[in-house]
């Protein structure tokens, strides 16, 4: 809670009359050409105004950071007490896939004669073989 109201004060006493500090100094700039000599006497009063400020923004930023440090930190590391889990069994080796023509013999009728991409979409395109045919 004293870095929230550290902050408050910070904005309340140095931040928003610094802003409106530039705020001046931007309608100054914008008339330099018609008032060349109050623009110079502006630019004194400004440089010291907003070295007043800053150096009062840096002197509450400073004390925020003091108030806002961290502790130290204790740790305490102690051996577990509960038992480690039990892995889980393992999987069976994954069965190798049948090469495309034992897949072609799979299906009564059809032989890959000399077919060396069996084409699932176009089964028609196979030859069928002439015991096979007479067996349909």
């Amino acid at each position: 809670m004293k870095v929230i109201a550290l902050n408050k004060k910070r904005n309340d006493e140095a931040v928003h009359p610094l802003r409106g500090l530039w705020s001046k100094q931007k309608s100054w700039f914008n008339k330099k050409d018609s008032d060349k000599e109050g623009y110079e006497k502006w630019q004194t009063e400004f440089k010291a105004e907003r070295a007043k400020l800053d150096a009062l923004a840096e002197k509450y930023e400073d004390e925020i950071y003091q108030n806002n440090k961290p502790g130290d930190l204790k740790v305490e590391v102690a051996p577990s007490t509960t038992p480690e889990p039990a892995k889980p069994a393992a999987k069976p080796p994954l069965k190798k896939a049948r090469s495309q023509a034992s897949d072609i013999s799979a299906i009564p009728g059809r032989h890959a004669f000399g077919a060396s991409v069996w084409d699932r979409r176009n089964l028609t395109s196979l030859a069928l073989c002439a015991p096979c045919f007479a067996a349909t």
